[in-house]
């Protein structure tokens, strides 16, 4: 689409944006519903996720090689650059989770 058609179709449907239209606070309804669905959505994904996510890390054996790190980490006086890793992941990670459940907590509350 060209500049100039998206200057007509602007001119044309300004007098329309600019309307307000009496809904009888069906628009207030409908926005009070929709935190509740995608709020329960979100959780179920989330645990979904998660659920996969730890599916993977049994199968795969990932928890065998860490472990195996947190084990050398108490037998040896340096802590495997790995293993930091995983740590810093995990706590950011996880920091990340907890500010976004919140966050939707909060924002579920508004409506």
């Amino acid at each position: 689409m060209t500049d100039h058609d998206e200057l007509l179709l602007e001119q044309f449907f300004q007098q329309a944006r600019d309307t307000q239209l009496p809904d009888g606070g069906f628009t207030r309804r409908v926005m009070n519903r929709l935190p509740e669905r995608s709020l329960r959505l979100s959780r179920l994904w989330t645990v979904f996720c998660l659920a996969l996510i730890a599916l993977l890390f049994t199968v795969g054996g990932a928890w065998k090689l860490l472990l195996a790190d947190v084990l050398t980490y108490f037998h040896t006086a340096t802590m495997p650059a790995i293993l930091v890793q995983a740590i810093v992941c995990a706590a950011v990670l996880t920091a990340l989770t907890v500010a976004e459940v919140t966050s939707r907590e909060r924002h579920s509350l508004q409506f």
